[in-house]
C-alpha cells in the first residue's frame, strides 16, 4: 500500500503527516461518536483499493510443461499449488484494502456502531445502514410508515405470485434431489430395502443416516458409515457362500450299490445336461436317475 506523503515547509522541516480525517470530509465520523450525516449528504468517500498482486505466471524462468504433457497426480499437485498461490494473494491483496480503510477512518467512531470502521466490510455494512436511515427519514417527512410500505409490496399480487413460484420451485428441487439420492443408495445397496424417506426413517438406525445426511454427507455414505458393520458381514458371508457353490458345481458325484449294483459318476457336464430336462432336480436325484435307468 503507498504511503501518505508528507508535506515540507518553507524550510524543509518536516510538517505532521497528515490523518485520513484531514483528507477525507467524515461528515458524522467524529471522535469519539457523532451522527449520521444529515439527509441529503454524501457519506465519506472510501479509499483507492489496490490492485490484486499476481501471482507470477509472467514472471521469467524455465518453461513449464504444458498441463496436457503432464501426468495427472503431476497435474493435480500444480493445480493445488496454483489454487493457494490465488488465494493467497487475494488474501495479501484484502490486507492491504482493510489497512487502508484503517488509515482512513481508524481515528473515528461508527457512531452505529460504536467503534472505528478497521476495514472494508465495516465500512460496507456502515453505507448500508446509512442508506437505510436515509429512507427511513424521507418515508418520516412525507408521513408515511415504512412497515405499511413493505406490507403493500409484500402483499402485492405480482409478488406474491413470484414468491409462490419461487416456493414451488424449491419444492421441486428438494423432492428431485431426494430422489436422486434415494436412487443412488438402492443402487448401491439393493438389499437396503429403502424406498423413501419414510422407508429410512421407520429402518433400524435410519436417524442416525438422516443426521448424518443432513450435515452434507451423501445419503449413501452416510448409510454405509452407519451400517458398516452390518456390510462387512453380508459381504462375508456372500463371499462364503458363494465360495461353496463353486465348490459344489465343480465336485463329481460317486455312488456305491444301490439299484445300479457299482458307482455311477456324474460330471458337471452331465449335470447341466440333465438340468435342461429337470430344471428343478437335485445332483443326488439326478445320479439316481442315471443309475435307475442305467445310463453309461
Amino acid at each position: 500500500m503507498e504511503d501518505f506523503e508528507l508535506n515540507t515547509g518553507e524550510n524543509g522541516s518536516e510538517a505532521a503527516e497528515p490523518t485520513g480525517a484531514e483528507e477525507i470530509d467524515f461528515g458524522f465520523l467524529q471522535e469519539g461518536g457523532g451522527e449520521p450525516p444529515a439527509e441529503g449528504e454524501a457519506p465519506p468517500a472510501k479509499p483507492e483499493e489496490p490492485p490484486l498482486e499476481k501471482t507470477g505466471e509472467n514472471e521469467a524462468g524455465p518453461a513449464a510443461r504444458p498441463p496436457e504433457e503432464m501426468p495427472p497426480a503431476e497435474r493435480a499437485v500444480f493445480a493445488e499449488m496454483r489454487r493457494r498461490a490465488e488465494a493467497e494473494a487475494r488474501a495479501r491483496a484484502q490486507e492491504e484494502v482493510d489497512r487502508a480503510y484503517a488509515a482512513a477512518f481508524g481515528n473515528s467512531v461508527n457512531p452505529y456502531t460504536g467503534r472505528p470502521i478497521t476495514s472494508k466490510a465495516e465500512y460496507d455494512e456502515y453505507q448500508r445502514q446509512y442508506q437505510e436511515d436515509q429512507r427511513a427519514a424521507q418515508f418520516q417527512r412525507a408521513g408515511i410508515d415504512p412497515g405499511i410500505i413493505q406490507q403493500m409490496v409484500a402483499e402485492h399480487p405480482a409478488v406474491r405470485q413470484a414468491a409462490a413460484v419461487a416456493r414451488q420451485m424449491q419444492t421441486r428441487q428438494v423432492q428431485s434431489f431426494t430422489e436422486a439420492q434415494i436412487g443412488e443408495l438402492g443402487r448401491a445397496f439393493p438389499d437396503c430395502g429403502v424406498k423413501s424417506l419414510a422407508d429410512l426413517q421407520a429402518a433400524d438406525r435410519g436417524a442416525e443416516v438422516l443426521a448424518l445426511w443432513s450435515k452434507g454427507i451423501p445419503l449413501a455414505r452416510a448409510y454405509a458409515a452407519v451400517h458398516v458393520e452390518d456390510i462387512a458381514a453380508q459381504k462375508a458371508a456372500a463371499a462364503k457362500q458363494s465360495a461353496i457353490n463353486a465348490a459344489n458345481g465343480k465336485s463329481h458325484l460317486r455312488a456305491t450299490g444301490g439299484e445300479s449294483g457299482g458307482a455311477v459318476e456324474v460330471t458337471a457336464a452331465e449335470l447341466e445336461t440333465y438340468r435342461n430336462f429337470l430344471p428343478d432336480a437335485t445332483a443326488e436325484e439326478i445320479r439316481k436317475f442315471k443309475a435307475k435307468h442305467k445310463f453309461n
